[in-house]
């Protein structure tokens, strides 16, 4: 593992050079009043913010997610270190970026001189309980599971009925979990409610599959008859092939998503519920965020994995619980990163640890700091299909991303292309400033260039056997 550099905070435009600040979760010297007794991380996989109410979209799919964020604290502009799930949960249970913890791709593992999230929690005293439902989180040969007590996965795939695959094998399809997910986070709670607890929910409910139950899909989804039906596989097909998305597919594939979205966020309401009613809420810090988002034709294809744009790295950040101010938002740009040493610093946990992201509670302590400029990297992209030197090739970790405030530069490897986006002007990423904007290009590229340099090599393991690819390639890998 390499020495945690990347959180800092950027020298007001001056400079060029980049001088790197190792921040621990001490570094903020303001006191949370209140710190909370118990911590629950609500991973939802896939999720763009806005996608969701609170973050100002126009349908129903969030009532009680936007509850949640009514009564806590909601980030704005929280950006994700990977566009996909094993490296951004890595990072969201270390607080480090990828580069630095290391799991990018399928033969990488976290050290076990990374200390998790859960590995500092139960050192304190908390009970470390998780439900998972992918397997790139649940698989121990990642290393995501260190440090806790106990460790459940709830399997995303089931056998499809009466299909088959090309080879004549039971063909499998990825399933909703929410409702088991949530059972058993609840009795892991009731088990263990009279003693300090860290749990982690991890939910897949809006990844493909695309299966909404038909109450949910006539609330959202429209007449459409095109060839899509949502599912995993037939979507990578979709990618690899270089299909055209048409506007009716891409509104069919964002309608059944906001199905999805809706439906978890009713089961999230029961978990909720509960925590009211137990007299949890007034104790237990609330962490809700995802890994990802998910891309619907904005820059030509479909899910994700391939890319650093806004459509897979924006993702939502919402806290409550004791000491976070309600019916707060924040503007400023903030990371995945972030989250554990802002969890740590809720329920008074100090450590000598150092971590890439920053504590959040600077927000409403100290908002003159956590407002300067400050760069926020991407990267670890995987199944990317590039032409270059005259043929068609799958790459990985060849895309990556650095922003600063809302000027963002993406720069891929294997093309050598640099391109520069200025967020608030286009959100969306379509006027290309690279050309325009030199200085901004060149500071941005150094900054970039200083990153790549330290990044660490991990802990490498033997790659996926035949059965094991198998599995991942059922799951869009």
């Amino acid at each position: 593992m390499t020495t945690p550099i990347r959180a800092f905070f950027v020298p007001v435009l001056a400079a060029l050079s980049v001088i790197p600040l190792a921040v621990s979760c001490s570094a903020n010297d303001g006191e949370v009043s209140g710190a909370a007794r118990n911590v629950i991380l609500i991973s939802i996989d896939t999720l763009r913010p806005d996608h969701l109410g609170c973050y100002g979209y126009e349908r129903a799919t969030s009532p009680a997610l936007d509850v949640i964020a009514e009564q806590g604290a909601l980030f704005e502009q929280c950006t994700s270190s990977a566009p996909w799930t094993l490296p951004g949960h890595a990072t969201m249970l270390t607080g480090l970026y990828p580069s630095t913890h290391g799991v990018k791709d399928h033969d990488r593992t976290l050290g076990d001189d990374t200390p998790s999230l859960a590995t500092l929690l139960k050192e304190s005293g908390f009970r470390t309980m998780a439900v998972v439902n992918s397997h790139n989180i649940a698989d121990p040969r990642y290393g995501l599971g260190q440090g806790f007590d106990e460790f459940k996965y709830v399997n995303e795939l089931e056998e499809i009925p009466g299909k088959t695959n090309p080879k004549g094998d039971p063909a499998f399809g990825i399933a909703n979990r929410g409702p088991g997910i949530t059972r058993q986070g609840l009795r892991l709670i009731e088990q263990h409610k009279d003693q300090p607890f860290f749990l982690f929910l991890h939910y897949y409910d809006v990844h493909t599959d695309f299966t909404p139950a038909p109450k949910y899909k006539r609330m959202f989804v429209d007449p459409y008859d095109g060839r899509l039906t949502g599912n995993t596989q037939e979507l990578v097909g979709y990618r690899v092939r270089g299909d055209e998305i048409t506007e009716d597919d891409a509104r069919y594939l964002r309608q059944m998503y906001d199905a999805e979205i809706r439906q978890l966020d009713d089961i999230l309401s029961g978990f909720f519920a509960y925590l009211d009613d137990r007299g949890l809420s007034e104790n237990t810090l609330v962490v809700i965020t995802s890994d990802h988002g998910e891309e619907y034709g904005e820059h030509g294809g479909v899910l994700h994995g391939r890319s650093q744009y806004q459509e897979l790295l924006a993702i939502p950040l919402i806290l409550r619980g004791p000491g976070v101010p309600a019916g707060a938002r924040f503007t400023d740009p903030v990371s995945l990163v972030d989250v554990v040493p802002t969890i740590l610093k809720m329920v008074g946990v100090r450590t000598d640890h150092e971590f890439d992201g920053v504590d959040l509670t600077l927000a409403w302590l100290n908002p003159d700091e956590l407002g300067k400029p400050r760069y926020l990297f991407g990267e670890a992209d995987h199944n990317n299909w590039i032409e270059a030197n005259g043929k068609r090739a799958k790459y990985a970790d060849v895309a990556w991303m650095v922003r600063v405030k809302n000027d963002k530069l993406h720069y891929n490897e294997i093309l050598n292309s640099y391109e520069l986006y200025n967020l608030a002007e286009d959100p969306f990423e379509q006027v290309d400033l690279a050309a325009s904007r030199p200085e901004r290009l060149e500071l941005l590229r150094s900054a970039l260039k200083a990153y790549i340099r330290n990044e660490g090599s991990g802990v490498r393991i033997e790659p996926p056997d035949e059965e094991e690819q198998e599995k991942l390639k059922q799951l869009g890998y």
